[in-house]
C-alpha cells in the first residue's frame, strides 16, 4: 500500500483545471451572440471557438 500524500507534496501538484475565468467569458460572449437577433459573421463564432481552445490548451 502506498503512503498517504503529505500536504506539502499536494501543494506542488500541477493544476488540471482550465483557466475558468477566461473560458467562462468566451463562452458567455458566444452564448450572448447566439441568442441575439444580430447577424454576426461566421468568423466571430470561429474566433470564439479558437479562444476556447487556446484557453484549454494553455494548461
Amino acid at each position: 500500500m502506498d503512503d498517504p500524500f503529505q500536504l506539502a507534496e499536494a501543494l506542488q501538484w500541477q493544476s488540471q483545471h482550465y483557466n475558468t475565468p477566461d473560458l467562462v467569458v468566451a463562452i458567455e460572449q458566444l452564448k450572448y451572440a447566439l441568442r441575439g437577433e444580430a447577424r454576426i459573421p461566421h468568423l466571430y463564432y470561429e474566433g470564439k471557438a479558437m479562444k476556447g481552445r487556446e484557453v484549454c490548451s494553455s494548461v
